[in-house]
């Protein structure tokens, strides 16, 4: 009678670790199909799949993965969270790559705005290790034009020469 008992705890807890094994399978897709869309620039759509990931995300590296694709989709959709979004990022997680890229997105973001001292400040955040060549361009120009901006020209010198380097948009 007691192997029964533990055979059937045995049985019972496989099929409990199985569950949880097909529940996070199923909760994956979610954030798969989340890059799917924000790599086709669906952001609206996108922020939904990773909402609903994040929902029940165990992982902490995927979770602040997924905090930042959502902020990133709402700096890209225009929603007035997305600042309040990748600060939270950057101040949860400060040692994470995904805190130096928020911070490049927040920089972006008020490049565009014509807010260059807060530009500049997000810049001086960046750890130019994690950008792609493209955002190292840009990057650069953007600390070089605002450096320009307030007359510290030998800075937006040395910044704007880093663009020439390579051939991109902003040589």
């Amino acid at each position: 009678k007691k192997y029964w008992i533990i055979a059937a705890l045995l049985v019972q807890s496989l099929f409990v670790a199985a569950q949880v094994t097909q529940l996070q399978d199923n909760n994956i897709r979610f954030y798969n199909r989340g890059l799917e869309l924000f790599d086709k620039e669906k952001y609206g759509a996108a922020q939904k799949q990773f909402t609903i990931f994040l929902e029940h995300c165990k992982d902490p590296l995927l979770q602040i993965n997924t905090e930042y694709y959502i902020a990133t989709c709402a700096l890209e959709l225009h929603n007035p969270d997305a600042i309040k979004l990748f600060n939270k990022i950057i101040e949860q997680y400060p040692e994470s790559p995904k805190a130096k890229a928020s911070a490049f997105q927040l920089g972006r973001y008020y490049f565009r705005q014509k807010e260059t001292s807060n530009a500049l400040e997000q810049m001086e955040r960046v750890d130019t290790e994690y950008l792609t060549p493209e955002e190292l361009s840009e990057y650069y120009f953007i600390i070089g034009y605002c450096q320009f901006r307030k007359e510290n020209y030998d800075a937006a010198r040395r910044a704007l020469e880093q663009t020439i380097e390579t051939k991109n948009k902003y040589y």
